[in-house]
């Protein structure tokens, strides 16, 4: 946004509430979300003159207002009542909930999703400058009924340098506080990180994804001499050494990646790069693929979704059961990735036949982590009622991860009697409830990233497996299946230090926890857990008797 304003004359700066609020908690013993974030902004607008402040948040929620201080909807509140400056709210939150920003005066305008070119058409506005293209999509409150500017649907085209916003922010610090996800971490704790972007928008349409609907129709692309210029400056001027593309299409124009790509490990620049966010695995071919190694990838996620053919044609994903298998087979020979496949499981109407086809498609595909999330489906809030209003209909869908749900990572049951010593006994042509969604997702993620994870084999990198958990158990230190698998991963490196340190925190947590003491006497963890190997092949005959107890048991 600075990069589209700044050409107009306006001193654009950023404040970086995520970094300042992290930096906060970490060093601070006892943090408190609430009073840090209005100390923070508090601290800022006292000290400077600013008459317009934009705010925008990239997670997706699906009900912002029944969150308890969401700091989106904090960040609102305290502009509004300083009645101080022009306050504008953008980004995904915002344009999905731009009736109610608007109703509850948190806010004087909201710009709908991409909003470059609406931002400058605004400000132009505001300057009095003639002769400007007019857009839609700038929502606000006149006289107590909600409005909308009058003008076309606008396509954002790129132009200036993103170089000019990095002046704001700290990327050289980020990675003290945080990660922007497991594979700028297992990289290395201390490797100075960002993000690149090459394309916008998806060439798919997905009926689960928000990306369509948020940045329109088509894929538009950066200039390729923009994305180097971009990268050469974070290495040179601000010692990057990893990068993560930000794009959800990154592989839609083959010879553009492949030309980027190629620069880069040409300019031999020492970094690492990653993808994150889904990759179409039809896509990848093995020169890509060896390109990609090449260039420096760590890894990347693809997007998988389900095992069933009825399901992927309903949900308009641009793959089959037979394009996914021939692309595990390609994968697989690249053994140095760590290739993440994406699941959901929950889809309208899906029956457990068709759930449990995923699962076995899983298995199949042998990656290296399996990423598991129930769909969600999202209130639509910019219905006529209000959001409270448990009548609003509903437009889209979101991936949810139960384990996300609570602090300590347990799932929370909306029943109490939601115990399920078997899900695979459940009948095959029935819905699952909400419940039954959050036990198959627990077994799902038990079984296909741990219990059967391919490099806790003989053949596979016990190595790999503790840098990408290491960094899930930042973010889940009491989740005792975490610790009780590093602690096995650990002992097939012979590294019995940390395997100790593993154990005792398992036994530890399953001590003082109900909860994971149930779940290990429920899933036959327990007596690793009390009796563990006390080497390398008493480990692996642990995990191996554990594996035909499942493949007995569980049909597997």
């Amino acid at each position: 946004m600075k990069s589209a304003l700044s050409p107009l004359g306006i001193d654009v700066d950023i404040l970086d509430l995520n970094f300042l609020l992290l930096e906060k908690a970490l060093n601070s013993q006892n943090s408190d979300l609430k009073k840090d974030l209005n100390s923070l902004l508090s601290d800022y607008f006292d000290s400077h003159d600013v008459s317009v402040v934009g705010v925008s948040a990239g997670v997706t929620v699906s009900n912002i207002f029944q969150v308890q201080n969401h700091p989106f909807v904090q960040t609102l509140k305290f502009l509004m009542s300083e009645k101080k400056h022009m306050v504008i709210a953008g980004g995904i939150i915002a344009t999905n909930e731009w009736k109610n920003i608007l109703r509850k005066d948190l806010s004087h305008f909201v710009f709908e999703g991409e909003a470059e070119n609406k931002m400058t058409y605004f400000f132009n506005q505001l300057m009095g400058k003639e002769g400007n293209s007019e857009y839609s999509g700038v929502y606000f409150k006149y006289d107590g009924q909600l409005e909308e500017t009058i003008g076309e649907k606008d396509v954002v085209t790129f132009e200036g340098s993103p170089a000019l916003t990095y002046e704001n922010i700290e990327i050289e610090r980020y990675h003290e506080v945080g990660c922007l996800s497991p594979f700028s971490r297992m990289v290395g704790p201390d490797k100075i990180y960002s993000t690149l972007q090459l394309n916008r928008g998806c060439r798919a349409h997905c009926t689960f994804c928000g990306v369509t609907p948020f940045m329109g129709l088509g894929v538009r692309q950066y200039s390729i001499d923009s994305v180097i210029s971009e990268l050469l400056y974070l290495v040179n001027e601000r010692g990057l050494t990893h990068f993560e593309w930000l794009d959800d299409d990154l592989l839609e124009d083959k010879p553009s990646i492949v030309d980027v790509l190629t620069r880069i490990r040409d300019l031999n620049l020492g970094v690492t790069w990653a993808g994150n966010n889904g990759m179409i695995a039809t896509s990848l071919d093995e020169d890509l693929l060896r390109l990609m190694v090449e260039s420096g990838c760590v890894g990347f996620r693809i997007g998988i979704e389900s095992g069933n053919d009825e399901i992927l044609k309903k949900i308009k994903k641009p793959a089959s059961t037979k394009t996914l298998d021939r692309a595990s087979k390609l994968l697989a020979k690249f053994p140095e990735l760590f290739v993440v496949g994406c699941y959901i499981i929950g889809f309208e109407n899906e029956r457990f036949e068709q759930i449990l086809d995923t699962f076995h498609l899983c298995l199949k595909m042998n990656l290296s982590w399996s990423g598991w999330s129930i769909c969600q489906i999202v209130r639509d809030s910019n219905a006529d009622q209000e959001l409270e209003d448990s009548s609003s209909e509903y437009k889209s869908v979101s991936p949810f991860v139960p384990s996300k749900e609570t602090e300590d990572g347990t799932i929370v049951f909306d029943s109490q009697s939601s115990r399920f010593k078997n899900i695979f006994c459940m009948p095959k042509n029935v819905v699952p409830t909400r419940d039954e969604l959050k036990e198959i997702w627990f077994v799902f993620n038990l079984v296909t990233n741990y219990i059967f994870n391919k490099n806790l084999t003989s053949t596979g990198s016990p190595k790999k497996f503790t840098a990408w958990v290491k960094v899930l158990q930042m973010g889940h230190p009491s989740n005792a299946v975490i610790s009780l698998f590093l602690f096995i991963a650990y002992r097939l490196l012979n590294d019995h230090e940390a395997a100790e340190e593993q154990i005792n925190l398992t036994r530890s947590i399953i001590e003082e926890s109900f909860y994971w003491r149930s779940r290990f006497e429920q899933y036959g963890l327990m007596e690793i857990a009390q009796s563990p190997g006390k080497d390398r092949s008493q480990t692996q005959k642990q995990l191996q008797d554990l594996r035909r107890e499942y493949e007995v048991n569980f049909s597997i």
